[in-house]
């Protein structure tokens, strides 16, 4: 009787062990499953932030455009050339060049409860998609003249003539000429 008790004891002993076991084994195929599907779910969140940036680049630049795209209207006559007119609120909204801007559709990553190691290499990678998708590059950047009273220009003479030139395209190009009055005054140094 002794040794049919030792060997049962043995036995569930043995069969905890393997339960054990293969209840950590699926334990971690699991968090690998959930790991990788975390991971994917944040390239697509990517991929959406990276399509937003692409969309708002596209817009920005179709309001926005370029001193040769604003020729190219004038020479066809496009229904852009002279559509900003006074009630608008992007009226004598200017492209001075490009740079970044912040995205419209702006990425926030807070990790609610930390994880038990602070390393967590998933949320590092959240918070780095955040924050290298937070600004949009090479988008067109504008100056809004219809909130500025007076604009001084400084600069050397080559570079104050070509931003004048790019600012007198855009301006005779995209706004009303019937609501837009131009008068410059020039000082040229020598």
């Amino acid at each position: 009787m002794l040794i049919s008790t030792t060997g049962m004891t043995v036995l569930t002993v043995m069969v905890s062990i393997l339960n054990y076991r293969s209840s950590v084994k699926k334990h971690h195929e699991q968090n690998k499953k959930l790991e990788k599907k975390y991971l994917n779910y944040l390239f697509q969140v990517r991929n959406d932030l990276q399509s937003a940036a692409s969309t708002q680049r596209e817009a920005y630049t179709y309001i926005h455009p370029s001193i040769q795209s604003c020729v190219e209207i004038v020479r066809g006559r496009s229904k852009q050339l002279w559509e900003k007119t006074g009630i608008e609120d992007d009226f004598l909204n200017l492209r001075v060049g490009v740079g970044i801007q912040p995205i419209a559709l702006v990425p926030i990553y807070s990790s609610k409860a930390k994880a038990i190691d602070d390393d967590n290499p998933l949320e590092e990678i959240a918070s780095k998609i955040c924050e290298e998708m937070y600004f949009v590059r090479d988008i067109p950047v504008y100056i809004p003249l219809r909130n500025i009273n007076t604009l001084g220009i400084y600069g050397k003479q080559q570079e104050v003539r070509d931003f004048l030139n790019g600012v007198l395209v855009h301006l005779t190009t995209h706004q009303g000429y019937d609501d837009v009055r131009v008068a410059a005054g020039c000082i040229f140094l020598r």
